[in-house]
């Protein structure tokens, strides 16, 4: 498993933004349409007015549960999108509620993983 923590308290907001060097050439991604292959909750509530569309991601899972489940190699949620021309692009997400959310990992494609710590 990747961190069997992952999952603890992770809370997507807004989404996902994949922008290109011309403003004119981005993918918005909102997070929650993302393909999960766990249960997720996919709604909004407190403040829904600053979430996008009233609405975010939520997977929470109890601390003495996450071995039963999780999948071994960890929860994956997918996002896939296509982008109208090659090039560098800079990745940008929207993550909520640092004091909640648990370390997770994300990449595009089959590149590097890459960590992002509550902090």
């Amino acid at each position: 498993m990747r961190n069997p923590s992952m999952l603890l308290g992770i809370l997507f907001s807004s989404g996902l933004l994949a922008a290109a060097q011309t403003p004119a050439s981005y993918v918005w991604l909102e997070g929650e349409a993302g393909q999960a292959d766990i249960p997720v909750n996919n709604a909004g509530w407190g403040n829904a007015e600053i979430l996008s569309q009233g609405k975010w991601m939520q997977v929470l899972v109890e601390a003495d549960k996450v071995a039963s489940a999780i999948p071994a190699d960890g929860a994956v949620i997918r996002h896939p999108f296509a982008l109208d021309a090659a090039g560098p692009r800079e990745v940008w997400g929207r993550i909520g509620y640092e004091f909640a959310r648990a370390p997770f990992e994300w990449r595009v494609d089959n590149g590097d993983w890459r960590s992002v710590s509550p902090q």
